[in-house]
């Protein structure tokens, strides 16, 4: 009798330790909205949603701003498997007269699909590399802490100067041309909060420019550049 029960006893423990815990994210049917802000004004609202199932997360979110009786919206959608790593992401600006789809990006077996706006699609060959830019709705944003703290092994999040972009110089020299006006084009965008992109002739200038090795400022699109140690950093205003 007691060799049948601890014979019980063993089974029960050994289904218990081949059983994995259920993960934090499982069944999650989370609603929510925030407010939007641009200096110190309100001018509209994010509302976004998580759910859930065994499989993966999926975060969607409607920012909508009237600014000025200017109306556009934002709508994006994130997808990412049960340990946060993103599989699918798509943002698209609505405005009253067209549809423009910012970014998409989707992985695949061995790589990752690439949409920018107003470019051809660009396939990233076996890598972990998941792009998504800077001016992202809320409700990612907080996906990406939580995918920091639990892949990065870190309590806090260093910040930058507010104001304030700084590029690796460095890594920026070996991008090539069409890549560095982008990155150049979304920096002044992301501080003035603009959503156009300045003339190609003066963004090249611009680059032809800070490449000299006596480049020490200048100024583009109403922010300033300069060299601070091994960055390039640009902020609003002239330097």
């Amino acid at each position: 009798m007691k060799v049948n029960y601890f014979l019980k006893l063993f089974l029960l423990l050994l289904i218990t330790g081949c059983s994995s815990a259920p993960s934090k994210w499982e069944n999650i049917n989370e609603e929510g909205a925030f407010l939007v802000y641009r200096r110190q004004s309100l001018i509209g609202e994010e509302s976004y949603s998580i759910t859930s199932n065994e499989d993966s997360i999926i975060v969607k979110s409607l920012q909508g701003e009237n600014e000025r009786g200017r109306i556009t919206g934002v709508q994006a959608e994130l997808h990412l498997k049960m340990d946060l790593t993103p599989t699918y992401y798509q943002n698209r600006r609505l405005t009253d007269k067209d549809t423009i789809i910012n970014l998409k990006v989707e992985t695949k077996v061995d790589s990752i699909f690439v949409w920018e706006a107003n470019q051809k699609p660009s396939i990233i060959k076996n890598t972990d590399y998941f792009p998504i830019h800077s001016d992202i709705p809320a409700a990612m944003e907080m996906m990406l802490y939580h995918y920091y703290f639990e892949k990065g092994n870190m309590k806090n999040i260093p910040t930058l100067p507010r104001g304030e972009i700084s590029i690796n110089f460095n890594k920026y020299k070996n991008l090539n041309k069409d890549t560095k006006m982008a990155l150049i084009n979304e920096s002044i965008k992301k501080l003035k909060k603009n959503y156009y992109d300045l003339r190609s002739k003066k963004v090249v200038n611009l680059i032809n420019n800070i490449e000299k090795k006596d480049f020490k400022k200048t100024s583009l699109g109403g922010c300033g550049f300069f060299k601070k140690g091994k960055n390039l950093c640009l902020k609003v205003g002239k330097i």
